[in-house]
Formats: structure tokens, C-alpha cells, sequence
């Protein structure tokens, strides 16, 4: 797979955009394992999925009121081991090992659904705040979008060039909810993209990004897929050692 000029930019930027790089039923066979997995939320609470959203109620054209969330389920391929021989995973791997220059292993994943008419932004932020300044994972993240998006139903904003500048301070957005965002002031000289169903944006652990709220009518779902040089066994790398033993105790 060529993807000279998405490379230049993702080390240039920070981030990228891969245009039609899955076919309408790659999504579709996506949709088909992941929104179904939404039902069983509710059994999956806790360190396995969460609402990232700020829940409030909204009274629907018929009088009834219902909860509107921001529901995400961290690794879903814990649950659905399907999802490593989708199209998506496998065409995901192969444009992340061109833009590593090796064979991508997988890391990590998640999918993030935010509900119609949601208030919730996800807050400005860089990934590897969420591991912090001591164990890195190096890794090259793609956003998976399961339907067309723009800034009217919740699509990611970057800051160019952010990753150069190193890990900046994050504090908690909620104290009830891991979300983390920047405390280091405003940041307005954004660049939303607007994406097809078929499409996908790519960033480095470290580009400041954030997500716009979903005010559509319908449910804006994304897939999100880490991939490195090493996969998982990144964790044990010897400079995150340290790092990784200081959180057991």
C-alpha cells in the first residue's frame, strides 16, 4: 500500500486523511458486530466501557424523555474477536505498516458512539496524556468513522504540528468520567475534517485533537484502532518499566 504523501503529512501535521479506503460493506460488517454490542452496555460498566458523555434528558416529539449518552467500549475486540479478520482491521493494519515502515501489530482499540442531539464535546487533547509521561507506546491512530461526519454530527478538529511539541499538562475534564483534557488555554487554530463513509483520519499519540458535539438527528459511531511496531508488548518495554510498577503501587 502507497501512501507517500498521507505519510508526509502525518509527520509533517500530525495527522492525516485516507480517502475510499473501505468499500460501503466493510462499514456495514462493522456496524453489524459493534452497534448490537451497545445493548449489552449497561453489563460492561466500569473499567471495560463508561459514558464519556454529560447525560441529560431531551423530550422527543412524541412527549417522552429519554437519557442522551456518550457511551464507550474500550477494546471491543475483547468481546468480539471477529473484528480481527474484519475488512477494516485488516486494511487498517496494512496502512498502518506503511506508515511505520515495518509490520503494524495492534494495540489498542475502542468504539465511541455520541447520540443524537448530544451537548457533549469531547475536550482538546493528545492520547498519550491518557498513559502519561512514563510509558509510551508509540503508536499511529486511526479513526474509523462508521457514517459521514463533519462538524454538524461530531467530527475530530486537529492542531497542525501539535506533536512536536511534546506532552502537555491534561487535567481530568470530569471527576466523574476519564476524560482528560488540556489546561494550557484555548486553542483556535483548528482544522476539521470532513469525512465520507469510507474515509478514515490518522494521528500520532501526541496531535492535540477534540471532537465536536453530535447535533444531528442520528448517531454518530466511531472505531478507533491503535497499531505500533510491537503491539501490546509495547507496555513492557524497558524504558516503561518504571513507569508501569509506580502504577502498582
Amino acid at each position: 500500500m502507497e501512501l507517500k504523501s498521507e505519510t508526509e503529512q502525518l509527520e509533517d501535521a500530525g495527522f492525516t486523511v485516507i480517502r475510499g479506503l473501505y468499500a460501503p460493506e466493510d462499514i456495514a460488517e462493522i456496524r453489524d458486530l459493534l452497534v448490537p454490542l451497545l445493548e449489552e452496555f449497561d453489563s460492561l460498566k466500569g473499567r471495560k466501557a463508561r459514558d464519556i458523555g454529560d447525560t441529560f434528558t431531551s423530550e422527543q416529539s412524541d412527549g417522552a424523555v429519554r437519557a442522551l449518552k456518550q457511551p464507550e467500549i474500550d477494546r471491543p475486540t475483547r468481546f468480539l474477536p471477529l473484528l480481527f479478520k474484519t475488512a477494516i482491521f485488516q486494511k487498517t493494519r496494512k496502512a498502518a505498516s506503511a506508515f511505520l515502515g515495518c509490520d503494524a501489530r495492534y494495540a489498542f482499540d475502542h468504539f465511541i458512539c455520541k447520540m443524537p442531539g448530544s451537548e457533549t464535546e469531547t475536550p482538546w487533547h493528545q492520547d498519550q496524556a491518557y498513559l502519561g509521561p512514563k510509558v509510551w507506546l508509540n503508536t499511529v491512530n486511526f479513526w474509523v468513522p462508521l457514517q459521514d461526519v463533519d462538524e454538524e454530527n461530531g467530527t475530530l478538529s486537529y492542531l497542525a504540528g501539535s506533536h512536536h511539541e511534546g506532552l502537555h499538562e491534561h487535567a481530568i475534564a470530569n471527576p466523574e468520567k476519564p476524560h482528560v483534557r488540556l489546561i494550557d488555554g484555548d486553542k483556535e487554530a483548528a482544522t476539521p475534517v470532513r469525512l465520507k463513509m469510507g474515509d478514515c483520519s490518522v494521528h500520532n499519540s501526541l496531535t492535540v485533537h477534540r471532537a465536536s458535539r453530535n447535533k444531528a438527528s442520528a448517531p454518530r459511531y466511531a472505531w478507533i484502532l491503535h497499531f505500533n511496531r510491537y503491539g501490546r508488548l509495547a507496555y513492557f518495554a524497558p524504558r516503561n518499566i518504571p513507569g508501569l510498577i509506580a502504577r502498582v503501587l
